[in-house]
């Protein structure tokens, strides 16, 4: 399934027996949308800074500001964490939830 020709992309999640429909005009409105710049500001310095990661392979980690994204999406929409809407930018919804406990503790 290609993008609309409008440059829209749909997200389809579907669990417990009913389906999703989460429209994107882009994922930089989207993420704008849940998550300002003025809120951004406010909770940035609240957050634990990352930990030093010295020559340790694997993939980069993703950004705060995206996983944050990610969770209010979920707590905003009620969807189950692992079927957070790979087209919004947040990793997967596992991912979303192991840093909102890493900032809990």
């Amino acid at each position: 399934m290609g993008a609309p020709p409008d440059g829209t992309q749909i997200a389809h999640a579907a669990g417990g027996g009913r389906t999703i429909h989460v429209r994107f005009e882009d994922d930089r409105n989207m993420a704008k949308e849940i998550l300002s710049e003025d809120l951004w500001r406010r909770v940035e310095p609240c957050l634990p800074a990352a930990p030093h990661r010295r020559r340790i392979p694997g993939r980069h980690p993703i950004g705060d500001r995206s996983v944050l994204t990610g969770i209010l999406f979920v707590l905003k929409s009620g969807l189950p964490w692992e079927e957070l809407p790979a087209e919004l930018g947040a990793g997967s919804g596992m991912t979303c939830l192991r840093r909102l406990r890493q900032w809990q503790q």
